[in-house]
């Protein structure tokens, strides 16, 4: 009985600790399910993301793509002064109305990323879409604006600075680096692909040198429209845990 004591009571120590983690969880989740149930649950498809599967990954200055499972890239190989990748994904035909475009961490990347610059920084200087027909000119895409969960700053170094035509400003993500970071690119207006059309996107990294993604992973939106609320993608349940269990 002693023996089963001790055992009882370490047992009843780890599984508080797991029930107040579970508690912490539930708590920062909580809000926004009931603003949600409070609304009608009328944007529940507001944030649905659709993993892209691209069929081809390039790089003017060769570097390689290896995918890691779970529908990133991890880039390898050659670090261009100023590259530029260009990814095409065949995607299911019907409307889109935004792109989401992560640069996530790593451990063989300096400072874990998520770019392949000496301080862990990354640079996109440009973000172009194009809709590509087996037959027939190209569409262009138009983007109407863009949000992320950090940028460097509201100036040259913001994620809007992709939208301009200033190779020299850009998206980049000092002060946070070593975690994975999330931009939304919503377009002007839902876009329409075809059976036989492939979206083709093209990151510039010409902000500075070696400033490329180290490691990236594209999902599409088909409906609805995300919002930024603490420095997260709203309705996003993964990152609220990841907040949760920061608070241990």
């Amino acid at each position: 009985p002693e023996k089963t004591k001790a055992l009882r009571s370490v047992w009843e120590t780890e599984n508080q600790k797991l029930a107040d983690a579970e508690a912490s969880v539930e708590a920062a989740l909580r809000p926004a399910f009931d603003a949600w149930i409070a609304g009608g649950m009328a944007d529940a498809a507001r944030s649905v993301w659709r993993l892209l599967e691209p069929t081809e990954l390039k790089s003017n200055a060769k570097a390689t793509f290896k995918p890691l499972g779970d529908g990133s890239y991890l880039v390898e190989g050659a670090n261009g002064s100023h590259d530029t990748y260009t990814i095409t994904i065949p995607v299911k035909p019907g409307p889109l109305t935004g792109l989401r475009l992560e640069a996530l961490a790593h451990g063989s990347m300096n400072r874990k990323g998520p770019g392949r610059a000496g301080n862990g920084n990354f640079g996109l200087g440009k973000i172009t879409l194009t809709v590509k027909p087996v037959t027939g000119e190209d569409r262009e895409v138009k983007i109407a604006r863009a949000i992320a969960d950090h940028e460097q700053n509201k100036g040259t170094l913001s994620v809007a600075a992709t939208l301009d035509e200033d190779p020299g400003s850009g998206w980049a993500v000092d002060g946070q680096i070593g975690r994975d970071h999330r931009a939304v690119f919503l377009f002007e207006e839902p876009l329409e692909i075809g059976a036989d059309e492939r979206l083709v996107i093209k990151l510039a990294f010409t902000v500075n040198t070696q400033h490329n993604i180290g490691r990236l992973r594209l999902a599409a939106m088909s409906d609805g429209e995300p919002v930024l609320e603490g420095g997260v993608l709203v309705p996003d349940v993964e990152a609220a845990m990841e907040r949760a269990r920061g608070k241990d």
